[in-house]
């Protein structure tokens, strides 16, 4: 009896939070280059906030550079040219963590840089996403 109260007090709770809920509109943002603009934008800030913290920021700046390597099938609208900057500089900055054996002298400079460049983009952080803080 002990084992049928407890199945059916978990069916009951499996059940009542399965109610009909309303449904939300799905809007498609693969193909909005604003809304790619803003994740970009974001991705950066964090890479920036958090290889400032990192032992190995080189790591972090090829993960960017990565991120915008190939992105002839993404839409870029108007932005292609700074993906392009952010690209190149994420890589330079590597290579100079490489060389470095870790972090250079002036990765805060070349960071601040980065972070520059990326403002350039539009939107802002949604206070549903706060910026990680480096470890």
């Amino acid at each position: 009896m002990k084992i049928y109260c407890l199945m059916l007090g978990f069916c009951v709770m499996l059940f009542a939070g399965c109610g009909g809920g309303e449904e939300r509109p799905y809007t498609d943002h693969s193909r909005d280059a604003e809304a790619m603009a803003i994740r970009i934008k974001d991705m950066v800030r964090d890479a920036v906030n958090v290889a400032r913290g990192s032992d190995e920021p080189d790591d972090i700046m090829y993960s960017v550079a990565m991120s915008l390597e190939d992105l002839h099938r993404q839409p870029t609208g108007a932005h292609l040219s700074i993906y392009q900057q952010l690209n190149e500089l994420a890589l330079a900055i590597a290579a100079e963590c490489e060389a470095a054996d870790g972090r250079p002298p002036n990765l805060n400079e070349r960071l601040d840089e980065l972070a520059a460049l990326a403002e350039q983009l539009p939107g802002e952080r949604s206070e549903a996403q706060p910026a990680p803080q480096p470890d």
